[in-house]
């Protein structure tokens, strides 16, 4: 069994949004029997591999939860969740797995949507160590601002998860469909609750840069306006 602890990271030393605060209170209110442990630097080692020590370096704390996430589950147990993820109901039925977490789209898995694993998990172990190979500042001086979900995708598939947002099983590690964790859309910020839904990822984007900040606001908006939402994505898939 999962363990019933809820692992969430907060770098930085800055005050809880009201954001974070109300998805907090959602995990309280439906998990009011786990463990709630919040990481940040005191209890964390945020300079014990030169990745997070770079990011923690530029004030990039998104990233160095990227990692976070995987030692944490895999020397503990437990689920993580980002900030911004709203609980809707008791996640008991998933304690059950090895492992779990969620599509967020057709071609993408999230481990901030939801991300479960038995202390001692291989793949946690594994995607930890990966980042053991990796620096976050280049050689060239440019930010590896590639996210956690394009990696852990990728490590995904190559162990033979098929990118078609259905319910799947990779080697013991439950990849469930769209509709349970991610029932709002990244792109144009629908939301869609299903029977099946247990949780709302918000997006609140803390990694993100004010230049991709910016266009989605822009995309967002677009996405308002059914026409020139269609027209917008018939030309951007020209290029």
């Amino acid at each position: 069994m999962i363990p019933k602890t809820i692992h969430y990271c907060w770098f930085g030393g800055k005050p809880l949004p009201p954001l974070a605060i109300k998805c907090l209170e959602s995990w309280n209110k439906y998990l009011p029997d786990y463990e709630i442990i919040e990481w940040n630097e005191s209890n964390f080692p945020v300079n014990s591999i030169p990745y997070t020590k770079e990011a923690a370096d530029k004030g990039k704390w998104a990233f160095v939860s990227d990692y976070a996430r995987f030692y944490i589950l895999y020397h503990n147990g437990g689920i993580y969740l980002d900030t911004d993820v709203e609980i809707l109901k008791s996640l008991n039925p998933f304690l059950k797995h090895h492992s779990f977490s969620g599509f967020e789209s057709k071609d993408r898995v999230a481990p901030g949507l939801i991300l479960g694993a038995k202390k001692g998990c291989s793949l946690m172990k594994k995607l930890m160590n990966s980042y053991h190979e990796r620096h976050f500042i280049n050689q060239n001086g440019l930010l590896n601002e590639k996210t956690v979900v394009s990696y852990m995708t990728e490590e995904l598939v190559s162990e033979g998860l098929v990118l078609n947002g259905e319910l799947q099983n990779i080697h013991d590690f439950i990849v469930y469909p769209i509709d349970f964790f991610s029932p709002k859309s990244l792109e144009t910020g629908k939301l869609k609750i299903t029977s099946n839904t247990y949780s709302i990822h918000h997006y609140a984007g803390s990694w993100m840069s004010n230049t991709s900040r910016l266009k989605r606001y822009v995309y967002l908006l677009i996405a308002k306006v059914p026409f020139v939402y269609k027209m917008y994505n018939k030309i951007y898939r020209k290029y």
